[in-house]
This record gives structure tokens, C-alpha cells and sequence, in this order.
């Protein structure tokens, strides 16, 4: 492993094995973000770095995976805005909170999105995801033609929506809701 310090952004690169080219962390402790990618490009001047083929970032909140990610440093050499493109997953810590004392726990935040291209804000907590996308939840798959993700409310805005719902633990009562109730069969003649 070698070590390089550029302009400040302290990344750790290792040579890595013919399937991934490089391996870098960002940040320490528990801010640090761990990056993959077959090749690394970091524009000192503008504060850009530039990430290809096979990529995964991780770090404490969120794993995405990519051909391409493309991240905007602020003065501080620290992503302010992150965009995806190219086979985008998107695989969230799932926070799990009790749901009753004695219950199961219950999954808070969304498990997985994917589409063609990504776009978050680190700052605004926003993610706007286009290029089909689907987000995907314990028993509820949602797709459109765009659909922006609000992190710190919780929230989803969805364009042009077509979505499943599948009643499982937690979402009993949504199913129901959701089915049609059956038809009275009529009496034969």
C-alpha cells in the first residue's frame, strides 16, 4: 500500500487485482468512505475526482456502485455533490427500530434503488435518480420516470408512478387497503 496527499485529500491507494485497480479511504474514524474503481482521476483545480469502471463507494450510510462516479469536492476536500451514472445501485443501511416492544424489527428507510444515473446532494440530503428508476422497500417496489429522494425527511417524490405493493410484516394493514375487496358470487340460476 502507498500513501498520497494531494493538495490536502488524504486517499490511500493500493494496487489492487486485475478485476479492481485501485483501492482508496477518505476521512477516518467513522466518516471514513471506502472507494474501488479500476481507475482513479482527481483534478486538483477544480476539486473534482473522477471514478471509472466497476466503482463502489461505501461509507457509514450508503454503498453505491457504478460505471462511473463522479464526485465535486468543497474547500474542505469533501464531497458536496456526488453523481452516478451507469448501472447505479444504491443500497442504504436499513436502521432498523423496534416496531412493538416483543415484535420483530421493522425496517426504517429505503434498502435499494437502482437506475442509470444518480445524483445527491450530500449537503441537501437530496438524491434525484432518472434512467428507470425502481426503489425498492420490504414488500414495496415503486418505479417513474424520476423519483427524488429527501434523506433528511424521509421522504419520496415520484414522477409518473407505477408501483407493487406485497403485504408483509409491517405493511398488513396497507395490503388490505390496497386489495380489492371480493365480489358476493351470485346465486345460480
Amino acid at each position: 500500500m502507498r500513501g498520497l496527499l494531494v493538495s490536502g485529500l488524504a486517499v490511500a491507494i493500493q494496487s489492487g487485482s486485475p478485476v479492481m485497480g485501485s483501492e482508496m479511504t477518505m476521512g477516518s474514524g467513522t466518516n471514513e468512505t471506502h472507494i474501488n474503481a479500476h481507475r482513479a482521476d482527481y483534478d486538483i483545480s477544480r476539486n473534482v475526482l473522477v471514478l471509472d469502471g466497476d466503482v463502489v463507494v461505501k461509507d457509514p450510510r450508503v454503498t453505491i456502485q457504478a460505471d462511473q462516479i463522479t464526485m465535486v469536492m468543497n474547500t474542505n476536500r469533501e464531497p458536496e455533490m456526488v453523481t452516478a451514472v451507469g448501472h447505479v445501485v444504491i443500497q442504504q443501511d436499513l436502521n432498523p427500530v423496534a416496531s412493538a416492544p416483543g415484535a420483530d424489527l421493522a425496517v426504517k428507510g429505503f434498502r435499494r434503488a437502482t437506475c442509470g444515473r444518480a445524483v445527491y446532494g450530500v449537503t441537501s440530503g437530496v438524491t434525484v435518480l432518472t434512467d428507470k428508476p425502481v426503489i425498492t422497500q420490504e414488500g414495496m417496489t415503486l418505479r417513474g420516470s424520476r423519483i427524488i429522494y429527501y434523506r433528511d425527511q424521509d421522504k419520496v417524490h415520484i414522477d409518473n408512478t407505477e408501483g407493487t405493493f406485497v403485504p408483509g410484516k409491517g405493511q398488513e394493514d396497507l395490503g388490505s387497503k390496497l386489495k380489492p375487496a371480493k365480489a358476493t358470487p351470485k346465486a345460480q340460476k
